[in-house]
C-alpha cells in the first residue's frame, strides 16, 4: 500500500502546507491516476487547472468573482464603472449578465500560486478589442480593468486542494489504490511535455509587477461585412453566426416595428430584447460565436445596419 499512487497523492496534498509538493506536481500525479483508470471527466477538469481555461463560459464558479469594473483616467486613477447602468442589463438575462460582469481567473494553477503568494498588486486587464467594446459604451478612456485580491487566488487553490483530495480519498475508499502503477519520474516528465504541448494562449494575459491574471476574454474582431440599410448583408452575416431563419425573421419585424436607434447604447426595447435574446443562445452554444464575444459582435451589426459609428 505504501507504493499505491492514490496514497501517496493523499500524502502530497497533506504535506502541501509544508512546500514539500506544489500544486502542479499534485496535479500532474492526478492527471497520470484520471487517465490510468479511464476516469474522463476528472481528468479534463485537472488538465484544464493545469493548462487555464479556454473561455470564460468554461471556467468554473469558483473561479469567478464577482468584481467591479474601473476606467483608468489621463492622470492614472481608476475611477469605478456601473455597469447596471447600461443598456446591457436590460438586453441580458440575469445569468448571462452576471457571467459578463464578473472576473474570471482563467490562468493556469502555478500562475495562481505565484500571484497567491506574493504582495504585488494583481490587476486583470481588459484586453485590447474588450477595451475598444468598453471604449463605445463608456467613452475613451486609457484602460478598463478588475483588481483580484491575493485572497481570491488562494480560495482557487484551496478549493482545487479539496477537490482532489475528496477524489483520492473516494478511490481510497472503494478500494482503488493503483498498486500495481508505478508512476516514475520518467512518466511525469513524458505528461509535463504533452501537457504543455497542447497549451493555447488562452487568455491575453497582462504583467503587472510580475504577476498575470486574466479578466473578460473573447474575440470580438468583426470583418464590416454589413453595407448600412441593407438587411440582406446584415442576413447573411447572421447566418454565418449560426443564426436560423426564424431569428433573422424575428429581427427583421422588430426593425420595421422600431424607430431608428442613433447609438449602440439605446437600441431600444424590440432591437434591445432580440440582442439579448441572441446573446443568451450564444452562451447556450447554438451560435457559431463565442459567447464572450456575442454582445459585442451582435451590437455592432445591428450598428453597421445603421450606420451607427462603433
Amino acid at each position: 500500500m505504501q507504493n499505491s499512487p492514490v496514497i501517496q497523492l493523499i500524502q502530497m496534498i497533506q504535506m502541501i502546507h509544508a512546500d514539500s509538493y506544489g500544486m502542479s506536481s499534485i496535479l500532474m500525479q492526478s492527471i497520470i491516476i484520471a487517465r490510468k483508470i479511464g476516469d474522463k471527466e476528472f481528468g479534463d477538469w485537472l488538465e484544464y487547472e493545469y493548462r487555464g481555461y479556454p473561455s470564460k463560459a468554461l471556467t468554473p464558479v469558483y473561479r469567478l468573482f464577482d468584481l467591479p469594473h474601473y476606467a483608468q483616467l489621463n492622470d492614472g486613477s481608476w475611477q469605478p464603472m456601473n455597469l447596471d447602468r447600461t443598456f446591457l442589463k436590460d438586453i441580458l438575462e440575469h445569468d448571462n449578465f452576471n457571467l459578463f460582469k464578473v472576473c474570471a481567473v482563467q490562468n493556469p494553477i502555478a500562475d495562481i500560486e505565484r500571484m497567491a503568494s506574493s504582495d504585488e498588486p494583481i490587476t486583470a486587464f481588459l484586453s485590447e478589442k474588450q477595451k475598444q467594446f468598453f471604449s463605445n459604451l463608456f467613452g475613451n478612456f486609457k484602460n478598463y480593468a478588475q483588481f483580484p485580491h491575493r485572497s481570491h487566488m488562494v480560495k482557487i487553490i484551496l478549493d482545487v486542494k479539496m477537490m482532489i483530495l475528496n477524489w483520492a480519498l473516494e478511490l481510497e475508499e472503494k478500494g482503488v489504490l493503483c498498486e500495481n502503477l508505478s508512476i516514475t519520474q520518467q512518466q511525469r516528465e513524458i505528461m509535463t511535455v504533452t501537457v504543455n504541448n497542447n497549451t493555447n494562449n488562452f487568455h491575453a494575459p497582462v504583467n503587472n509587477a510580475g504577476t498575470i491574471v486574466a479578466g473578460s476574454t473573447g474575440n470580438i474582431e468583426q470583418a464590416n461585412k454589413i453595407t448600412a440599410g441593407d438587411f440582406n448583408s446584415l442576413k447573411e452575416q447572421l447566418k454565418q453566426w449560426g443564426a436560423t431563419d426564424e431569428d433573422i425573421g424575428a429581427l427583421h419585424q422588430a426593425i420595421q416595428e422600431s424607430t431608428p436607434p442613433t447609438s449602440s447604447d439605446a437600441l431600444g426595447g424590440k432591437i434591445g430584447k432580440w440582442v439579448g435574446d441572441m446573446i443568451g443562445k450564444a452562451y447556450a452554444g447554438t451560435l457559431n460565436i463565442a459567447a464572450s464575444a456575442a454582445p459585442a459582435l451582435l451590437t455592432n451589426a445591428i450598428c453597421n445596419y445603421y450606420n451607427i459609428p462603433v
